[in-house]
């Protein structure tokens, strides 16, 4: 005999990072009898629902623990796949601060162009993955440089 009983998780946010990084479920994977022979099988798929996501959002609420820095977060990069469990192919988007201006870039294979904001917070199913900097923060993690006139070619010969 089975017992059921009803279980609830709590997740409490105690300090918060500089960066924060949110990765969404994009593949589930459900047990089920097999046809043949009534063997126990996994079937996987990916899940495809559009993801809305802010550009900009505040985990002050959100904190149990003592928070000596700010709680507001900025989006800077976005992971997108687009195919199915055995192929497929990923992009990103990732902002550049650096003039003081924000500046989107799209980023696909060998190809960087500039995108609106706009095409950035788009419904997506392809989301993935997402980026936020905490306001204030250092960006010591790099951050995206645009590339200079010319410099792309000499990535290429190297």
């Amino acid at each position: 005999s089975h017992l059921s009983i009803r279980a609830f998780k709590k997740i409490s946010v105690w300090s918060t990072p500089d960066i924060l990084c949110i990765n969404f479920k994009r593949f589930s994977t459900t047990i089920g009898k097999s046809k043949v022979k009534g063997r126990s099988v996994a079937r996987r798929r990916k899940i495809d629902e559009a993801v809305d996501f802010p550009m900009s959002f505040d985990m002050g609420g959100m904190i149990k623990g003592g928070q000596d820095a700010s709680s507001t977060y900025d989006l800077f990069g976005v992971v997108y796949h687009m195919g199915d469990l055995s192929s497929g192919h990923y992009t990103a988007r990732a902002v550049d601060r650096s003039s003081g201006k924000s500046q989107w870039f799209n980023y696909n294979d060998a190809s960087v162009s500039a995108c609106d904001e706009r095409e950035v917070l788009a419904r997506s199913k392809h989301a993935y993955m997402l980026f936020f900097q905490r306001r204030g923060a250092p960006a010591r993690y790099g951050g995206v440089q645009p590339l200079r006139d010319g410099e792309w070619e000499s990535y290429k010969k190297s």
